[in-house]
């Protein structure tokens, strides 16, 4: 079963409890970990922005231009990833937080559609997908990242 599929069905399974009236604690945590991870890949997103715009424009013109292209490239590559990624998490996350059944499903079928752009091995593209991938487990892993920390309705505060 292809990977965005799989990740389709798993949020319908995880979705159909959540239009009924009680909450469970699976979708309760489900919701939980979309939260973090949408919130994760936006922050790694605003960082590609800011690093491939810099980087674009150093690399343009000026002595360094010619040692700097090669970053911009690669620059540019984690910041396409980084936005395709955000876009799928965060439409993951809209799925189980939705107020309807009907706009779950719209959302998990939105987050099964925003495929991660090809990426051939060995080219740049595919090594920033790598260095986004372990980015996003190092930040998820960081303690003190603030997507990581309790929001004001998590349970666990208290």
């Amino acid at each position: 079963m292809p990977r965005h599929a799989l990740a389709a069905a798993l949020l319908a399974a995880l979705l159909l409890p959540a239009c009924g009236s009680v909450e469970t604690p699976e979708h309760r945590a489900a919701r939980k970990e979309a939260r973090r991870d949408a919130c994760v890949a936006t922050e790694l997103l605003i960082h590609s922005h800011d690093r491939a715009r810099s980087l674009g424009e150093y690399a343009s013109d000026g002595p360094l231009a010619g040692v700097l292209r090669a970053s911009a490239a690669f620059a540019a590559a984690y910041d396409q990833y980084a936005q395709a990624r955000s876009a799928q998490l965060a439409f993951q996350d809209s799925a189980l937080t939705a107020g309807s059944a009907a706009d779950s499903a719209r959302y998990a079928s939105q987050a099964a559609l925003a495929k991660d752009p090809p990426a051939m091995p060995g080219t740049v593209q595919a090594t920033a997908r790598e260095r986004w991938a372990d980015d996003f487990a190092a930040s998820k892993a960081n303690p003190d990242h603030p997507c990581n920390k309790p929001d004001d309705g998590d349970e666990s505060k208290r």
